[in-house]
C-alpha cells in the first residue's frame, strides 16, 4: 500500500459480468438538478441522472453527475451493484477548461486500488470494502441517493470519501419532516449522518428514496432541488 497522499480523484472499475442491456429494460429512477450554496451565497449546481440497468449478475447502477463547486467542473460517474456498493467509478476535475485530476482504479475482492495523478504528482491507495463500502465523495450529492438507501436498513453505513482520503462509518438517525422544494409543501423523511468525530450530514429524501435537499452544516453547504423529482 503506498503512502503517497491522494489528491482529488476518481476511482474506476472494470464492470464483471456485464450483460447485453436491452434499452428498454433501463430505467431511470431519479433525475434533476441541485442548487448549492455556501452560507447562503451561491456556490454552484449539480445536474445528475441515476438509472438501473439490468444485467445478467442482477441489477446494477450508473450514476453520473455534473458539478460546478467554486471554479471547478466535477464529472463524476459511478456503477454499483444493487446495493450500492460500487463497481465503478471515475472522476475528472477541471479548472478553467482544463484537466487537474484524474484517477483509475482497479476493483478486486474486498479492495479498490486506486492510481491518481495530477499535474504535479501521481499516486496510488488501496481501500477495503469488504463490508459493503459505499462512495459518498465530497462535492457531490446525488451519491446520498445510496447512502439513503442503506441507512434504510441499517444503522451504520460505512462509506468511502475519496476527495479527502477517508473511510467513515455514518451513524444513521431517520426521522419524518415536512419540507418546501420549488414553491410545494411536501413529506420527507429526514436522515441525520453524524461522523465518528461528531460533524453531521443531514439529508431529506421522498417516499421513493430520491434525495431532496442535503445539508453539511461543517462545511456551510446546502443543496436543494430545483424542482420535485417526476
Amino acid at each position: 500500500m503506498s503512502s503517497l497522499p491522494v489528491p482529488a480523484f476518481v476511482l474506476a472499475a472494470l464492470l464483471v459480468g456485464s450483460g447485453r442491456i436491452a434499452p428498454a429494460q433501463v430505467v431511470v429512477v431519479d433525475k434533476g438538478a441541485f442548487v448549492i450554496t455556501r452560507d447562503g451565497t451561491p456556490a454552484g449546481r449539480e445536474e445528475f441522472e441515476i438509472r438501473r440497468l439490468p444485467g445478467i449478475d442482477g441489477s446494477t447502477y450508473e450514476a453520473k453527475a455534473t458539478v460546478t463547486l467554486d471554479g471547478r467542473t466535477l464529472h463524476p460517474v459511478l456503477s454499483a451493484n444493487a446495493a450500492g456498493a460500487p463497481l465503478a467509478y471515475r472522476m475528472e476535475v477541471r479548472s478553467g477548461g482544463e484537466m487537474v485530476e484524474r484517477a483509475t482504479g482497479q476493483v478486486s475482492p474486498g479492495r479498490i486500488r486506486v492510481d491518481a495523478q495530477s499535474a504535479t504528482s501521481r499516486s496510488a491507495r488501496e481501500y477495503g470494502t469488504g463490508n459493503g463500502t459505499l462512495v459518498l465523495d465530497d462535492g457531490v450529492f446525488h451519491h446520498y441517493y445510496f447512502v439513503a438507501r442503506r441507512a434504510a436498513d441499517a444503522p451504520t453505513v460505512p462509506v468511502l470519501v475519496p476527495r479527502r482520503n477517508v473511510q467513515l462509518v455514518l451513524r444513521a438517525s431517520p426521522s419524518k419532516e415536512r419540507l418546501a422544494i420549488g414553491g410545494r409543501d411536501v413529506a420527507a423523511t429526514r436522515l441525520v449522518l453524524t461522523e465518528p468525530g461528531g460533524a453531521e450530514r443531514i439529508v431529506w429524501t421522498d417516499g421513493d428514496g430520491r434525495v431532496l435537499k442535503v445539508s453539511l452544516p461543517s462545511q456551510k453547504l446546502t443543496a436543494v432541488r430545483e424542482e420535485l423529482p417526476r
